[in-house]
């Protein structure tokens, strides 16, 4: 293995020592319909063991009248139990099971999009 920064290999009779992963903040990604939810370890790991639940909830605009329109915003939630598994989408992980409303399964599948949970 050679040293990146000085391009020089391994001095003969020394050990190496692995590399520690450089890239351990970058996220996985869950296969939701033509979308998907990309995680950071942190969730993933805050997660273990339970569910983490992705809801539409509707917030009120910055308006200070009430003619302003509400606002679709992804909640995300941990929770130990679901009440009502008929109203998600569960997709079972190693870790953890992620819980996803029927409406934002629709949104990121009809929009291909996805969705970056840190």
């Amino acid at each position: 293995m050679r040293d990146l920064t000085t391009g020089m290999g391994p001095r003969s009779g020394v050990t190496e020592n692995k590399l520690v992963d450089k890239n351990s903040s970058i996220p996985d990604s869950i296969a939701v319909g033509k979308g998907k939810v990309e995680l950071r370890k942190g969730v993933i790991k805050a997660a273990k063991g339970k569910s983490l639940v992705l809801e539409l909830v509707e917030e009120k605009g910055p308006c200070p009248d009430d003619m302003c329109q509400l606002e679709a915003k992804i909640s995300a939630r941990i929770l130990g139990d679901i009440n009502d598994p008929s109203l998600y989408e569960i997709i079972k992980t190693e870790k953890f099971t992620l819980a996803i409303s029927k409406a934002v399964w629709r949104a990121i599948d009809r929009g291909m999009q996805g969705i970056f949970i840190r």
